[in-house]
């Protein structure tokens, strides 16, 4: 996944001047580029402007790779626009795990040639929704010349204008795609994960991470902090600013082991394995395995919070 924070913000930014609602791109794909620029007539001049969405395939061939999960997609396109005319291609996807839908999924931008474009994506998810864009900041200068500085010299449905147009020359409507595929996910009966109970441990600090991942489970924050660690005097709201953008949905002990550091006298380092939604949603529901370091301190056990979030967010 080639985009990073600051490409995802500067996407969120450009997106919402062409009047779309989905949030940020989460992954570029490499484009199949043309690089010649246009000597034709410029048919947006004389015409109103078209971006079309010709096919969605699923492709698996030696000649582009297989994706694991068989979804590998192949987006082609017809339009009026000139040659060497960059569009932007954004995918939003369905997400079988917890049926979100409409997931900001994947984009790549690819090159107009002959008045066809296309390109290879390889979604996190089940690709929902196909729409184009065609941004200023992605042209060559010589594309701009033929767009004006503003695309004053293109014609446009209304529909099709940007509502910045010095930022966004030309945007599509959202385009279905995989709408039966989607349509027998959603009526999946949802999967149910076993979930241990504080009861079914006898020993104190299994008991502890227990009722710590229950009280996570049921976003009981003042619960959950009764059940953290003495000395990091911890309160609900702390354990909501950590916690309430992943649900827990499973939880099961693989074991335990007592610390021989030396260093701190009663702390055992607990082995779990979770099932959860993590903060970032397009990935669906997620196995993680954790260790969280559980002490003795006073009397009290309490699960040090810290040690639980490494590999949380992997």
């Amino acid at each position: 996944m080639k985009a990073d924070f600051p490409l995802a913000l500067a996407t969120v930014i450009l997106l919402q001047s062409c009047g779309s609602n989905a949030p940020p791109a989460l992954k570029e794909e490499t484009s199949i580029p043309a690089t010649t620029e246009s000597t034709q007539p410029i048919a947006v001049h004389d015409t109103l402007a078209f971006v079309e969405l010709v096919s969605a395939n699923y492709v698996d061939s030696k000649d582009y790779g297989k994706s694991s999960d068989n979804r590998t997609i192949m987006i082609e396109g017809r339009t009026n626009f000139p040659d060497a005319t960059t569009i932007h291609i954004q995918i939003s996807g369905f997400v079988p795990s917890t049926k979100i839908e409409h997931s900001s999924d994947t984009y790549a931008d690819v090159v107009v040639k002959d008045g066809t474009f296309k390109a290879l994506l390889k979604p996190w998810n089940v690709p929902q929704t196909v729409a184009f864009r065609i941004m200023k900041a992605d042209q060559s200068a010589s594309v701009l010349k033929l767009f004006g500085a503003t695309g004053e010299l293109i014609r446009l449905k209304e529909e099709n204008k940007g509502e910045y147009p010095n930022v966004c020359f030309f945007k599509s409507g959202m385009m279905e795609v995989n709408s039966e595929l989607i349509g027998s996910l959603k009526s999946a009966k949802p999967l149910i994960y076993e979930f241990q109970k504080p009861g079914a441990f006898k020993q104190p600090y299994e008991q502890t991470l227990a009722n710590y991942a229950q009280a996570w489970r049921d976003k009981n924050w003042d619960r959950m902090a009764s059940f953290t660690q003495r000395t990091q005097k911890l309160k609900g709201s702390d354990m909501s600013g950590y916690y309430e953008g992943m649900e827990l949905l499973g939880f099961k002990i693989m074991n335990a082991a007592k610390s021989t550091d030396g260093i701190v006298q009663d702390m055992y380092s607990v082995k779990f394995e979770a099932k959860l939604i993590p903060m970032i949603k397009h990935k669906g529901i997620e196995t993680r395995v954790l260790v969280a370091n559980v002490v003795k301190e006073g009397g009290h056990w309490g699960v040090n919070v810290t040690s639980t979030f490494r590999g949380m967010n992997d």
